[in-house]
Parts: C-alpha cells; structure tokens; sequence
C-alpha cells in the first residue's frame, strides 16, 4: 500500500478509535479474546516491512502485553478450550495469546510473555523442523525479488491473474496480498513445489535457499521449557478446505504424532492453517486425539465450537499511530473488531 494512502488510513482510524475506544473497552471485556502473532522483529530488523501483515516490534509487543495485563486477565489458550469443552462460558475478560508458523524470531517474544507473566502457544508446521528450508511464502518473495528476468516470463501451469500479479511483483521486495499469494496458499503442497519451482526456473533464481528461519526443535523445546505451549499448525501449512483424505490425514494425524515424538509429551491443540477449515477437516481434527483447535475470527460470531475457536490476527500496523507508536485506543478498536464493522 502506498505510504501516503497508509497514513491517510491511520490518521482515519485514530479519529474513530478516539470516539469509539470505551465502547470498544466495555465490549472487549464482556468477551473472550485469542490472539494470533507470526513474527516479532527485534530492534534493527530490516525485514519486518517485507510482510507488513505477519510482523510486530519488540518494542510495540511489550507495550500490547503491557495493555493486556493491566486491562484484562491472560490465561492459557488451554483454560479457555476446557471450558468450551465443557459447555461454560469463558470467563469475561479471559485472553490468551498464540503464534503461528514457528518462525524462530517469535523467539524475541519469550522474555516478554516471561516478565508479564502471560502464557502463549507456538503452532508449528512440522515439515520444517530440523530442516533449513524457507518457508514458502519467504521462498516467493526472494524469488521475485531477486528475478533477473521475471517481467517476461511465461508461467504455464499459473492462472492468469496469477501470472498476471507475480510478473508486477517481480523486482518487489514485499509480500503484499495478491491473487499470485492467494492462490499458491491455496494449492497442495506439492503443486505449490511445483509452481514455485516453475517461477524460480524461469525468473533464474535459486529454487530453494538455506534459512534458519524456522524454530527448530530445540526451539521449541525453549519455548515449552519457559510454561508456554505447543500446538501443530499441520504437515506442510496447506489449506485444509479444498484438500482430499489423504491430505488430511497428513496435515493433521501425521504432524501431531511427529511433534509427540520429538518434544515427548502430548500435543492437545491445531491451528488451521490460513484459519480455514471445513466440516471434514474438523472432523478430522476432533477423531484425530485433539482437544481443542483454533480459526480465524469470522465477521458473524458462531456457537462456542472448541474446534473452531476464533482468533483475531494482529501486526504492526494494527495498533501503531503516525510516530509510530503504540496507541491503546486503536488496539482495542481493533481488538472489539470496530474497524471490520466499518469496512464491511
């Protein structure tokens, strides 16, 4: 998004969290929150712009958990799972805090959930660990990034607006929401191989690349060492709505089983990946041992369901004001959902 039109949008949102922030508070406490973060960007990292929507500060988490210790009562995702579980009611106020995808700099969160005394779970996608391999969406960024002769390639197997978005995002060095990122989250994991493959050939880059961006499994053993939880994320991060049996049992029965064996201890939750699911993947999920699995917030709120517990996605821009500061009015008008009303 253009810079300009960004900050037109933030000062538009701050004018509107200023009315609304105590409506919003009130409301926020009558409820239940989950949280879902991705990365957290230490001082200096260069980065955190690449994937404006996956990222958040050091600096600007310490002061959103600082919010939410002071103003609501933080609990493990797994309190809140019982008691939907059981048929109660979560107490009002209750709010948990997860990340997905095990990027290894959600690491710079640890001492702050640490000194705030909030738990967290890290849902991991288990294909990744031990593994230096990119993540996928990684992977296609520094494949357009760095393509030296992108702007005419012709993409076969790529739908055309597909095609179409990946050749005006060539020379890019950011991630932004796109038909190319959209249907490549869409597709099984091995014809999104496929696919990346084909553009990395054609764009003369390196079709995969070593990354240490992924938590490993000591990582995750760091984290399960400080109180937090572990959940999976699935197999290969594929969305789980257009997917077959098989697929499925992989994604869910197999990634659960993989990180059993290699934390040793039970593994209770799953998080969708994209936060989509279907009936048949639900079901999966439920027949599969879980106790509880996590979805994206929907602009209808549902029935309790403890296997689509809804989660609310947060980064940067979500509660940043024009000094790029963290500004509690937007936060919680974000939180209370104010700005999804105001778009739909």
């Amino acid at each position: 998004m253009n810079r300009w039109i960004q900050r037109a949008r933030t000062a538009a949102r701050l004018g509107i969290a200023r009315t609304m922030a105590g409506k919003a508070m009130r409301e926020c406490r009558r409820r239940t929150i989950i949280l879902v973060y991705h990365r957290v960007a230490a001082a200096g990292d260069t980065w955190l712009h690449d994937e404006p929507g996956m990222a958040v500060r050091a600096d600007a988490f310490q002061a959103q958990m600082d919010f939410v210790r002071r103003n609501f009562t933080p609990v493990p995702l797994k309190e809140i799972a019982d008691a939907v579980a059981r048929g109660l009611t979560p107490p009002a106020g209750a709010f948990a805090v997860t990340f997905d995808d095990a990027w290894a700099d959600a690491a710079n969160a640890l001492p702050i959930l640490r000194r705030s005394g909030i738990p967290a779970t890290m849902f991991a996608s288990t294909s990744n660990i031990g593994s230096e391999r990119e993540f996928w969406t990684s992977r296609f960024l520094r494949i357009l990034s760095s393509a030296r002769n992108g702007r005419s390639l012709r993409l076969e197997s790529w739908p055309r607006a597909a095609a179409t978005a990946a050749k005006a995002r060539v020379g890019s060095k950011r991630l932004d929401h796109s038909p190319a990122l959209t249907w490549l989250a869409a597709l099984p994991a091995d014809a999104r191989e496929h696919a990346l493959n084909e553009l990395a050939e054609l764009c003369g880059v390196a079709a995969d690349k070593a990354s240490g961006e992924l938590m490993t499994a000591e990582d995750l053993r760091a984290w399960l060492s400080a109180g937090m939880e572990v959940g999976s994320h699935g197999h290969d991060h594929s969305c789980l709505t257009n997917s077959d049996a098989d697929v499925l049992r992989t994604e869910i029965v197999q990634s659960k089983r993989l990180l059993e064996e290699v934390l040793n201890r039970e593994i209770n939750g799953f998080a969708y990946p994209y936060g989509e699911a279907n009936a048949a993947a639900r079901d999966v999920v439920r027949q599969s041992g879980y106790r509880y699995a996590c979805a994206l917030e929907r602009p209808r709120r549902e029935a309790p369901d403890v296997f689509m517990l809804p989660r609310r996605a947060i980064h940067q821009g979500a509660a940043t004001d024009l000094k790029g500061h963290f500004s509690a009015e937007l936060f919680v008008c974000y939180l209370a959902g104010v700005f999804d009303r105001r778009q739909r």
